[in-house]
């Protein structure tokens, strides 16, 4: 049963010092913190997936209207009485929005939401069975986060971040059923969804509201293991983004605003020394994806605005400067870990330049060919060549511990491989199935067979013939798992994908 705490809220416009009073009610587990700009249209369907949460706590709804000027804030009067409506007096951005409603908010957790999110229904029983198997030291908890269009790809599935303070989401693009979904600790949240501990926000210091938007999610996590505490990526906890809905995507605008913000939290964050001893490549990786970005401008006066976009960004940071030192003395007063030690946890990314491409090798342009295009290759090796032969079914690639590279099947999985119509065998190079017995697949060729292989764990090579009746040239390999595991059931390891066989090379001969 949902129970809902309503406090009285004036229906003047709450400024911020009277939005901070009385913040402690009893009883409160979590408070939903939705921020929302101009969202009358998209604000339901967020607002009815989490009154639709399948647990059973004390738990409020907050809505931050962040000066809006349609009707989002009549909507919620009318048809959602059960909400808290924050107002802000005037436009805050996402991390001042974000602080307005964690000040006014009871709960023992925040959940922060983007008003184009929906929460799957399992989503807040997730986060909270993270929170109560870790320690205090857990902070915060990100999300499972899908596109809502294209569906079943990949928004975010925690942050990571590079030494020039470069930010990406960890599986963008992926195919969500090829994603290997374990928890995991990473630097930030996607401020999409998440869950964070109320008492460690407050003790890292809230949203840094000069940030506005972009990139607040990324500092305030940042901050968070920079002061000891660590922030995982829970799987279970699965929603699905309307992404850009409120703020747009790629605009002068929003690039201006990243670049920004990302300067002010590497001056804040990071530590002199490394910032000294990268100093040379900060300002060439600006300047060279700038000029990088300019050269793709569709035209000379979008080319221009980027520059001078880039320098007001640096001009931005020059002006408030003195603040930023500021907040970077107390910082580093109260580190607890250096740069090293998230280096060496693989929490902060060795690598310099921009981030890496968010489209998974298999899928960039000009690599997987289209259905019927050729030539595709004769001889398969994962992690090497002929990966433009896979078609759907296939885990990401893994190495390992003797160094092979290789990928799990789903239940079913298909390749295409093209010969000189001279072969006589399909050789399958295999390392692992099912893992307390021998594992059993079909293999079809051209719709051909089936043929059966037993798959141990240990490497085996299986030669299966060719049909002598089909004299093609292109080969369609169809592996369907007769024993699929789950890790989580079978290892008792919290990897939710269903895997089959694990395939190191597939060639024609």
């Amino acid at each position: 049963m949902m129970k809902f705490v309503r406090r009285k809220v004036s229906s003047r416009r709450i400024e911020e010092t009277v939005v901070g009073s009385d913040p402690l009610e009893k009883g409160i587990v979590v408070s939903y913190v939705i921020t929302n700009y101009r969202g009358e249209d998209i604000l339901p369907r967020c607002l009815d997936s989490v009154l639709s949460q399948e647990v059973d706590v004390t738990r409020e709804i907050i809505v931050v209207d962040d000066a809006s000027d349609d009707g989002s804030v009549a909507l919620l009067r009318r048809d959602y009485p059960q909400v808290k409506v924050v107002e802000s007096g005037r436009n805050k951005g996402c991390s001042g929005a974000r602080n307005l409603g964690a000040r006014a908010a009871a709960g023992d957790f925040i959940a922060f939401l983007d008003n184009d999110v929906e929460l799957q229904p399992g989503w807040t029983r997730a986060m909270l069975d993270r929170f109560a198997r870790e320690d205090e030291s857990l902070g915060a908890c990100a999300s499972h986060i899908l596109f809502m269009h294209p569906p079943e790809r990949i928004n975010s599935a925690g942050g990571m971040m590079n030494l020039l303070g470069h930010a990406w989401e960890r599986g963008r693009a992926q195919e969500d059923a090829a994603f290997s979904r374990y928890p995991l600790r990473v630097i930030y949240p996607c401020g999409a969804a998440f869950m964070v501990r109320r008492s460690v926000l407050e003790e890292v210091g809230w949203f840094d509201e000069r940030l506005s938007c972009a990139y607040d999610d990324v500092d305030i996590g940042w901050r968070m293991n920079l002061f000891g505490y660590r922030i995982l990526y829970e799987p279970r906890a699965e929603a699905r983004h309307r992404v850009n809905t409120t703020l747009g995507g790629g605009t002068p605008f929003n690039k201006y605003q990243y670049e920004r913000n990302r300067l002010r939290s590497m001056l804040k964050n990071m530590e002199g020394k490394t910032l000294r001893l990268l100093a040379g490549e900060y300002l060439y990786w600006f300047l060279h994806q700038t000029a990088w970005e300019a050269r793709r401008a569709p035209s000379l006066r979008s080319a221009c605005r980027l520059w001078m976009n880039m320098c007001r960004a640096v001009g931005w940071n020059l002006v408030f400067l003195p603040d930023t030192l500021h907040r970077r003395r107390e910082i580093a007063s109260r580190r607890k870990v250096s740069d090293r030690d998230l280096l060496r946890g693989g929490i902060l990314q060795a690598q310099v330049g921009a981030p890496p491409s968010p489209v998974p090798p298999v899928l960039k342009e000009g690599r997987m060919r289209r259905e019927g295009e050729g030539p595709y290759p004769r001889k398969l090796v994962m992690g090497k060549r002929g990966e433009e032969a896979l078609r759907e079914g296939w885990h990401e690639r893994e190495k390992d511990g003797r160094g092979l590279t290789f990928r799990w099947t789903q239940e079913r999985a298909r390749v295409l491989l093209q010969g000189r119509g001279k072969e006589k065998e399909l050789r399958i190079f295999t390392i692992m199935g099912h893992p307390h017995r021998e594992a059993r697949a079909l293999v079809r060729l051209n719709g051909n067979g089936p043929t059966e292989i037993r798959v141990s764990n240990q490497p085996r090579l299986h030669h299966i013939t060719l049909p002598r009746e089909d004299h093609s040239k292109l080969w369609e390999v169809e592996i369907q798992a007769l024993d699929p595991f789950s890790p989580r059931e079978a290892l008792e390891m919290e990897d939710l994908r269903r895997l089959g066989i694990a395939v190191v090379s597939m060639s024609l001969h």
